[in-house]
């Protein structure tokens, strides 16, 4: 009779083990872990250290053979596919997005001490002055893009 609630033990372990791999949060994986230590425990206590160490042995290599197999198979299989992300987020640099507007005349909307707001190309921009203090109003030119900030100097007339 204790053979069959090892036997039981082993399967539950075996299937919160694998429970843990579609959701994860280690609570299944420690239950699973716990009822698989519980089997070899009561296995060694009942049977001896023969008996013991070769479900020791089995209950290692399975888990490990089947971890193995289903983290090799998982991702191209229907049901791993599905699970998985088919593409990623694609949006342009925001550098790259900001590259347009260098040598491109605008006007400042709000006063740049050093930093403010400037109408380029039709777009209200945050910007950093090179030249010190801009007025709201004044005329102002995009002199380079650093990352996601566009310097920008008083246009002289």
């Amino acid at each position: 009779m204790e053979a069959f609630w090892i036997t039981i033990l082993v399967v539950v372990g075996s299937l919160l083990l694998v429970a843990e791999i579609f959701m994860p949060g280690m609570i299944m994986g420690i239950l699973g872990g716990g009822c698989l230590l519980a089997s070899v425990i009561w296995t060694f206590q009942l049977y001896g250290l023969k008996i013991g160490a070769g479900l020791l042995l089995f209950e290692v290599l399975a888990v490990t053979i089947g971890l193995f197999v289903v983290m090799e198979r998982l991702p191209f299989s229907k049901f791993g596919r599905s699970m998985m992300l088919e593409e990623t987020n694609q949006t342009p640099d925001q550098e790259d997005s900001f590259k347009k507007f260098v040598g491109q005349n605008g006007k400042a909307v709000s006063l740049c001490r050093p930093t403010g707001v400037a109408l380029i190309l039709g777009k209200r921009i945050d910007v950093i002055s090179e030249s010190g203090f801009i007025e709201e109003g004044r005329s102002l030119v995009v002199t380079r893009v650093e990352g996601s900030q566009v310097r920008v100097r008083e246009q002289l007339s």
